[in-house]
């Protein structure tokens, strides 16, 4: 029987770390198959005051070199569960997530690695549309012309759930990058088995970064750090952006 770890790596999120971990902790009937760690991220904030305090059966682990990536490996380095479920501070995930999720990973055993999209919230009508037309105008052809023709998967970094084997064996999340980082472990996952993406899977995720950078930036930039190392063989940028 599979086991899942959900990492969530937390920098300053005090005003949404709340909200995450009671969506992660009101999974149907899965209380005995998942433990939750929250990466403290060289917070500033009471992130770990609250994580520490108010959800005593969450495994607190504090990280203090700061970067996503960095995070993410030192949650799944602390993993004893069977499959890592990465999920971003901000982000809400479904009551039935990690039961779709074991779905999939019983259903087919080759699989390594499923992932799924975002669904943003908290931003205005026009953001919200523009996203949801992007989705649909670009990135399912994007999905369909990287899956059918050159084999590969795309994925979202805060709503990936990967075996943690094959995690390991690709040595986790290129520390160096930031918009890149999805697409580099993509590219590896890729190489190493069966990976997914499930517009079924898809979880609730803040806009903040859209209100700061703007959508059409957002949305170019994914689309071009998603697409570059497949088409050119190389990164589009290594650049960070830090929105609190």
């Amino acid at each position: 029987m599979l086991s899942i770890s959900i990492v969530i790596p937390a920098h300053n999120e005090q005003d949404s770390i709340r909200s995450c971990l009671r969506s992660v902790l009101a999974q149907d009937e899965m209380a005995d198959r998942y433990e939750v760690i929250v990466v403290n991220n060289a917070s500033t904030d009471a992130t770990a005051e609250i994580v520490l305090h108010e959800f005593p059966e969450v495994r607190l682990i504090n990280e203090p070199r700061k970067g996503l990536a960095i995070a993410y490996n030192r949650g799944a380095a602390e993993a004893r569960g069977d499959i890592i479920q990465f999920v971003d501070a901000d982000n809400l995930i479904p009551n039935d997530h990690l039961k779709k999720v074991l779905c999939e990973f019983n259903y087919d055993p080759g699989l390594i690695a499923v992932s799924g999209p975002y669904v943003y919230s908290e931003g205005d009508f026009l953001c919200e549309l523009f996203i949801r037309a992007m989705y649909i105008l670009v990135a399912i052809p994007s999905q369909f012309l990287l899956n059918k023709l050159l084999k590969r998967c795309l994925i979202a970094s805060g709503n990936l759930a990967v075996k943690k084997e094959a995690f390991q064996k690709v040595k986790g999340f290129n520390e160096e990058l930031f918009y890149g980082l999805e697409p580099d472990m993509a590219l590896k996952l890729n190489k190493l088995g069966n990976v997914k993406f499930k517009y079924g899977l898809s979880v609730k995720s803040s806009a903040r970064r859209m209100k700061k950078e703007g959508a059409v930036v957002v949305v170019a930039k994914h689309l071009l750090v998603n697409l570059a190392p497949s088409l050119v063989g190389k990164q589009f940028t290594k650049a960070t952006v830090d929105i609190r």
